[in-house]
C-alpha cells in the first residue's frame, strides 16, 4: 500500500508503509474526465498512477487536489516547477534554479536512475523541510559547497553509483541532521578531513565502499581520524579496498591501515639519512681542503 503526506496540490513521492488508512485510496472508474489520459486514477483521483508510460513530458488534466502523482519510469526530460515529482527512471539532466522553487512543503525527493549531470546552486533552495534526497544513479562529478545550504534538516542523502571525484569542504556544513551519507560507487579517490569536520551532527553513517581509492598515508590519516570522532559511523570500513597503487590493487583499506605510512616512514628516514650523509661528507671535504689550504700557506 502506498502513502504519501499531502505537499501543496500535488504528491509526488512514494513511500512503502503498511497500515495506511485513508479511506479515499480506492480505484474509481478509470474513464474519470479528471484523469490524464493513459494513467490509472484512484481514490476520486488523489493517487494518479502514470508510471512507465512512456511519456516525455508531464501529462495534462492533472486533478486538482492530487495527493500522489507517480510518474517513475517515463522518459521525461523536463518537469515543470509548480509540480514536485518522483522522477526516478527518467532522463532528467540538469537541476536549474527555479526548477524545485513551488515545493516549500516536500520533505522527500527521488532523482535517482537519470542522468543529471548539472545541479545549479539554489536548485534546493526552496526545499527547506526536506527530510530525504536520493540522487543515486546519476552522472554528477562534485558536490558543490552551497548546494545544500537550506537543508539543515536533510537525514538521508543518497549520492551512491554517480561519478563524484571532489567533495567541497564546505558541503556539507549545512546538514545539522544527517543520518546517512551514501556516496559508494563513485571516483572518489582522496578525502579532506575537513569535509567531515564541518559536519555537526549527532550521529552520521557513512558508506564510501566501491570507489578507486588511492592508499597512501594521506588516507590512512584521513580514515583514522574520521574513525576517531565518536559521532561519524564508516558502515562499510571493512569493504573499502585499494585502487591504487597497483601493488595494493585489491587489498582492504583497513588490513593495509598501519602499513601505508610505515613505508612512507621508512622512505622519508632513507631520504634523511642520505641528505645526512651528504652533508657530513661535504663538511669532511670542506674541512680537509681547508688544512690543505693552510698547509700550503705554511710552507711557503
Amino acid at each position: 500500500m502506498r502513502c504519501a503526506l499531502r505537499i501543496n496540490e500535488v504528491q509526488v513521492i512514494e513511500t512503502q508503509k503498511q497500515g495506511c488508512t485513508r479511506d479515499a485510496l480506492h480505484p474509481v472508474a478509470g474513464g474519470s474526465k479528471l484523469c490524464p489520459h493513459q494513467c490509472s486514477c484512484h481514490g476520486a483521483s488523489e493517487l494518479v498512477d502514470c508510471r512507465s508510460r512512456g511519456f516525455t513530458h508531464i501529462p495534462h488534466s492533472i486533478p486538482h487536489g492530487t495527493w500522489l502523482l507517480d510518474l517513475s519510469g517515463n522518459k521525461l526530460s523536463e518537469f515543470l516547477s509548480r509540480i514536485g515529482l518522483k522522477l526516478s527512471h527518467n532522463t532528467l539532466e540538469h537541476l536549474e534554479t527555479k526548477s524545485l522553487e513551488d515545493l516549500e512543503s516536500l520533505e522527500r525527493l527521488d532523482l535517482s536512475h537519470n542522468h543529471i549531470r548539472v545541479i545549479e546552486v539554489g536548485a534546493f533552495r526552496g526545499l527547506t523541510i526536506l527530510r530525504h534526497l536520493n540522487l543515486a544513479w546519476n552522472q554528477l562529478t562534485v558536490l558543490q559547497g552551497g548546494l545544500l545550504s537550506m537543508q539543515q534538516g536533510l537525514g538521508v542523502l543518497l549520492l551512491g553509483h554517480n561519478n563524484i571525484s571532489k567533495i567541497e569542504v564546505e558541503a556539507l556544513a549545512p546538514l545539522q541532521t544527517l543520518t546517512i551519507l551514501n556516496l559508494e560507487a563513485n571516483q572518489l579517490r582522496s578525502l579532506k578531513f575537513k569535509i567531515f569536520l564541518n559536519l555537526k551532527t549527532p550521529s552520521t553513517h557513512l558508506q564510501m565502499s566501491e570507489n578507486p581509492w588511492t592508499c597512501d598515508c594521506d588516507l590512512h590519516r584521513v580514515f583514522s581520524k574520521i574513525l576517531r570522532v565518536r559521532h561519524l559511523h564508516v558502515d562499510d570500513y571493512v569493504n573499502i579496498t585499494c585502487h591504487s597503487p597497483l601493488l595494493l590493487a585489491g587489498a582492504s583499506l583497513g588490513l593495509m591501515h598501519s602499513q601505508l605510512c610505515i613505508a612512507e616512514t621508512a622512505t622519508v628516514l632513507i631520504i634523511t639519512g642520505t641528505v645526512m650523509v651528504t652533508v657530513v661528507a661535504a663538511m669532511v671535504m670542506a674541512e680537509r681542503k681547508r688544512k690543505k689550504k693552510r698547509m700550503n700557506l705554511e710552507n711557503q
